[in-house]
């Protein structure tokens, strides 16, 4: 589903603003107190070592006591929280807890699998080494890797039951060819390591064994030309790797935030603890030495300071926001009052009904902003008391899917008249009586609510804003009802509902009422006006694949399955040259006006570099601020590489834009400078620490994470399908994003069979 998110600025008098900051911190401790509660839960070990929470787990602790203490939803100190701030905070815990609980189960299950690989590496290197072997060791391995091959076809091609209901659960939330695909691929890396294994561990003959250590080192391919030498430092970088995930499977429960500072103070109050004893003793000596030792731990507690902004409030439905339109006079810059008003759009959420909120947003964002306020005012006009249900409309085709309340520090610099103002207003508060007149009002405006600004996120999916995509929504939603009513769905199996309503219950009856009445509703077509455009429509046998590097952000290569050929390459130079210029502006010429774009990625890396060096002299020193001047030079250019990547997708009509997995990158980069870092200097920490810093600083050089996210943002506003895939490690990179489509396309291929 093709979901982004926009943004605007709430603007609110002091009163409400206030109101809403003390309402979000009760939600915070409320969120904080469930955090804890669901770790202290005697079913907590169980549902960690599943790696998934039950779906109504934090809902029934929030309404149950623990430890003869009431429940939390009826103590006194939550009273005033509005029932969409319970189900926030309920899902904020869920959300948290299920992804820490994924994460901590794919990093056990990575451990698995690098232990494996690292048992059968060590097992091979004892075993007496003879190079007249070598050819047949390669001629085995190619015919293991065949026997491999073919099993994962026929695996592919069955249809059992087992895989038709996983990919019924995995369709939920995703578009069905990338579920396929990402499961397909999770499952081909899965079955190559254990197959080899077990084939490993069976097979007596000693060739057999050395050829499938060989496809086991070089991630199932074969290499002809191996170097040795590398192996050494692949085993080091396979050690470290485990290690880190054994420190990671080690780590702290999800902590809430601290909205009144209460941990940031028991964090400096261990650090600037002292001995309880100095003297010259044996003990006192030995609680120094004990002392002196955590020191570190205390330098990182100061350092390292808590969230104390509250949480944000999700409004999961979009009928908890009422939009509204008032017009307003305009006002010039002198004060003067003109003739045209303004349209002033204004919010109400559910909960907190009597304060409004006045929508600044930009121009770019604020069409979405005036669709919300005609789909309210349509579904208002319609919903009235008297209409059948023929004659309403469904809320499931507004334009706004859900939206979250969120706290920001304003980090606005006041204009230089507001600063002189302020100084003269500071010099003359002192009175006769020497007091400070200003002095209240100055407290004022350092509260909380003053110095923070309340936005509003709002996440819309992009085919409602065209007839034809409204349209494929409403089948969407009718299909998924009639499967519902018909008991096809999976919550229908699971409740086992029948046709005769003498023997449904209340609740199925209700259940039953409600998505009858949501269907007559969407069959309602002249409800909503949506412009018509013609959704995009890609070869699916043409696949955009895009690689990533450490020096070169992406590569993309256009390749055509049918002729198996590679239609274009280009290059990051090639994806930022700007061939639209055709004269020269100013002092500058045509060649550098094609290049400016393509500079900035220089640019950046020399920001960050020295950034790197500086960082820790001015940090020494006191000295150090953040600046966001490198983060937003590079996402500007993500956002420019994404528009030129879906750009020469929709140029060739590809079907779809494959992009690397990325997950646990850094992870290994860090694992492999450390492991360059101890060949090195075997046994000096510093001078490997030194060197890993200076390997750190040229080795990873662009956040993948933020370019991945702006290309998905980028293809899902143009409606190109998003496929992922793991990217080769050997080759260049135009080799690695062939591999990359190829990947994709022959997955989806094998799965729609």
């Amino acid at each position: 589903m093709p979901i982004i998110t926009v943004e605007c600025l709430l603007a609110a008098s002091e009163e409400t603003r206030q109101y809403v900051w003390s309402l979000m911190v009760q939600h915070a401790v409320l969120v904080r107190e469930l955090l804890e509660r669901a770790a202290q839960h005697p079913d907590f070990e169980r549902w960690q070592s599943a790696g998934n929470l039950p779906a109504k787990a934090v809902e029934r602790l929030a309404k149950e006591s623990s430890n003869e203490e009431p429940p939390l939803l009826l103590e006194p100190r939550f009273s005033q929280l509005p029932d969409r701030f319970y189900k926030s905070a309920i899902s904020t815990v869920q959300t948290t807890y299920k992804s820490w609980l994924a994460l901590q189960h794919g990093r056990q299950q990575q451990r698995n699998r690098k232990q494996l690989w690292l048992d059968i590496v060590e097992d091979d290197l004892l075993t007496e080494y003879d190079e007249s072997q070598l050819d047949s060791i390669i001629k085995k391995a190619h015919e293991i890797l065949s026997q491999l091959l073919s099993e994962m076809k026929k695996e592919a091609n069955e249809t059992s039951e087992d895989k038709k209901v996983r990919r019924k659960k995995a369709t939920k939330k995703k578009d069905k060819a990338q579920t396929d695909s990402e499961e397909m691929q999770e499952e081909r890396k899965f079955i190559s390591i254990y197959k080899l294994n077990k084939l490993y561990n069976s097979s007596t003959d000693a060739v057999t064994r050395r050829a499938i250590a060989h496809l086991v080192r070089n991630h199932s391919q074969v290499n002809e030309e191996e170097d040795p030498d590398k192996i050494p430092l692949e085993i080091e970088k396979t050690r470290i790797e485990i290690e880190r995930l054994d420190q990671q499977l080690k780590s702290q429960l999800p902590k809430g935030r601290d909205p009144f500072g209460t941990q940031y103070q028991k964090n400096l109050e261990f650090a600037t603890e002292l001995p309880s004893k100095l003297s010259t003793s044996e003990e006192d000596v030995s609680e120094f030495i004990k002392w002196n030792a955590e020191e570190g731990q205390r330098r990182i507690a100061v350092m390292r300071l808590p969230k104390s902004l509250p949480y944000p409030i999700s409004f999961g439905s979009n009928t908890d926001l009422r939009w509204f339109q008032e017009t307003q006079e305009r006002k010039t810059l002198k004060g003067k009052k003109t003739n045209k008003p303004r349209n002033q759009i204004i919010v109400r959420f559910q909960g907190l009904k009597n304060h409004s909120f006045k929508i600044l947003c930009d121009r770019r964002q604020l069409p979405h902003f005036q669709q919300f306020v005609t789909d309210w005012k349509t579904y208002q006009e319609l919903d009235r008391k008297g209409k059948a249900d023929s004659e309403k409309c469904s809320a499931s085709l507004f334009l706004l899917r859900s939206a979250r309340l969120i706290w920001r520090e304003d980090n606005r610099v006041p204009p230089k008249s507001l600063r002189k103002k302020k100084g003269k207003q500071k010099n003359n508060a002192v009175v006769a009586s020497g007091k400070n007149v200003g002095s209240s009002s100055d407290n004022r405006k350092t509260e909380p609510w003053n110095t923070h600004r309340l936005y509003l996120q709002c996440s819309i999916d992009t085919r409602l804003l065209t007839a034809e995509g409204t349209e494929e929504v409403r089948q969407e939603e009718i299909g998924q009802i009639i499967k519902q009513l018909e008991g096809d769905s999976k919550d229908s199996r699971k409740k086992k509902a029948v046709t005769d309503n003498q023997e449904l219950t209340a609740g199925q009856m209700a259940d039953r009422k409600r998505k009858s009445s949501t269907l007559t509703r969407l069959n309602n077509k002249s409800a909503f006006s949506r412009p018509s455009k013609k959704p995009y429509q890609g070869q699916p046998d043409i696949v955009v694949g895009v690689s990533f590097s450490r020096h070169k952000p992406a590569t993309a290569v256009v390749w055509d399955a049918k002729e198996d050929k590679i239609l274009e390459t280009q290059t990051v130079r090639q994806l930022l040259v700007d061939r639209k210029v055709q004269d020269k502006r100013g002092n500058q010429t045509i060649v550098q006006l094609k290049f400016q774009q393509y500079r900035l990625v220089g640019r950046h890396q020399r920001l960050r570099r020295n950034r790197l060096r500086r960082r820790n002299q001015e940090r020494s020193r006191g000295m150090y601020q953040q600046s966001k001047s490198e983060t937003n030079l590079g996402l500007y250019v993500d956002r420019l590489l994404a528009a030129r990547i879906v750009e020469l997708a929709i140029k060739w009509k590809a079907g779809s834009i494959t992009l690397p997995k990325i997950e646990n990158i850094r992870e290994s980069v860090e694992s492999e400078i450390r492991a360059r870092a101890e060949k090195k200097f075997p046994g000096l920490k510093e001078a490997q620490d030194k060197y890993a810093k200076e390997f750190r600083i040229s080795f990873h050089q662009w956040s993948y994470g933020r370019l991945d996210t702006a290309i998905r943002s980028k293809a899902a506003r143009v409606g190109v399908l998003i496929e992922t895939a793991w990217q080769p490690v050997s080759g260049d990179l135009q080799d690695k994003a062939k591999d990359l489509a190829q990947a994709a396309y022959y997955t989806r291929e094998s799965a729609e069979r």
